[in-house]
């Protein structure tokens, strides 16, 4: 079966730093580098024969009402509400458009992207 993924939320991550030595020149220097990351989470529902198009547009409808009451669950430090609060609430409004979904169809993913050091 395949799976269907929406893209839930886009985080820009807190700056790393590092130091490096710059041995160029007569003396060593160290400098100081930074970069950016972005941390993407995704929502991934398991397709069965009974999932069609119509059917992904509403759920991608009950991701949406979910992910707003995560983005606000996960202001808690750790943000270790966040997820159950989303299961929660996807699992209310897809209840009330008649959806029938079992736990382990609906998964999640993250991707890191790391941006160049500078």
């Amino acid at each position: 079966m395949a799976n269907t993924e929406f893209e839930f939320a886009s985080v820009n991550v807190l700056p790393e730093f590092k130091v490096v030595i710059d041995d160029r020149g007569v003396f060593p220097i160290p400098i100081v580098k930074t970069r950016t990351t972005i941390l993407k989470t995704f929502v991934c529902i398991e397709r069965t024969e009974n999932i069609n198009e119509e059917t992904l547009k509403a759920f991608a409808e009950c991701i949406l009402f979910a992910g707003a009451s995560a983005a606000f669950a996960g202001c808690v430090p750790g943000g270790i509400l966040a997820v159950p609060t989303f299961m929660q609430t996807f699992g209310v409004h897809a209840t009330s458009k008649g959806f029938e979904l079992v736990a382990s169809q609906i998964n999640f993913r993250t991707e890191t992207i790391y941006g160049e050091w500078e």
